[in-house]
């Protein structure tokens, strides 16, 4: 995984287009937050900003904290759902909490 780490904080990556930094901020506030979990999270992922996405998605790949892909336009049935099949300690990329 730091090999991974690693390669994500080349500038000169493909996923990381100008500015680089944006990317690398979201996957350092990530990163913080997991490491203050005894155990790595369940994430549910709802995030439509695409830095934001994948800064968040590899943040997650390494903590090998589960992680559940979801929809930021679900409707609540289907919030209620997921929710209940995942039980999530995080959920990231939604303004505000699914009801």
């Amino acid at each position: 995984m730091d090999s991974l780490l690693t390669h994500l904080e080349n500038p000169l990556h493909w996923l990381i287009h100008p500015p680089a930094n944006h990317f690398l901020n979201h996957l350092n506030s990530y990163r913080q937050i997991l490491q203050t979990y005894p155990t790595p999270p369940r994430i549910c992922l709802a995030e439509s900003d695409p830095p934001k996405f994948w800064a968040a998605f590899f943040a997650a790949l390494l903590h090998n904290a589960p992680l559940f892909l979801c929809h930021p336009q679900w409707t609540p049935q289907e919030w209620q759902s997921v929710l209940e099949l995942t039980q999530p300690q995080l959920i990231w990329g939604l303004s505000s909490p699914p009801p």
